[in-house]
């Protein structure tokens, strides 16, 4: 099961960022001497969690309804960290955009039932 906030979520949402967040951050830098000094960081939030439908192989997954979508929106204009639990793995995230969802189904009417693809984006705090 997938929730954000005590909302819901499809069960089959792609969950990206994960993966392809660098866990460290690092500078280098050369002093007159020509010494090399590197400075490496951790960097534990910050990483760009993302819940998004896929494509895969001609098969959508991963449909958001109108009534989620609307509740996640109220989610975000809160402004504060939520829990989002992907399948029993949590994390603290802000949503910081609710905006790349296009219809499922050009002339389908607008209903708390009507259906969409797309992207939530949050940030890990």
């Amino acid at each position: 099961m997938i929730t954000l906030g005590g909302v819901t979520i499809s069960d089959n949402m792609y969950l990206g960022g994960i993966t392809e967040a660098k866990q460290v951050a690092h500078q280098q830098e050369r002093t007159v001497e020509g010494v090399s000094k590197l400075r490496v960081v951790p960097t534990p939030g910050g990483r760009i969690i993302t819940l998004e439908s896929q494509n895969l192989n001609g098969s959508i997954q991963g449909i958001w309804c109108q009534s989620v979508i609307d509740e996640v929106k109220i989610l975000e204009a809160a402004n504060v960290a939520y829990t989002l639990d992907h399948h029993g793995t949590t994390y603290t995230v802000k949503i910081v955009d609710t905006t790349g969802f296009r219809p499922l189904f050009s002339f389908e009417p607008v209903t708390p039932n009507k259906k969409y693809t797309g992207k939530l984006i949050t940030i890990e705090v």
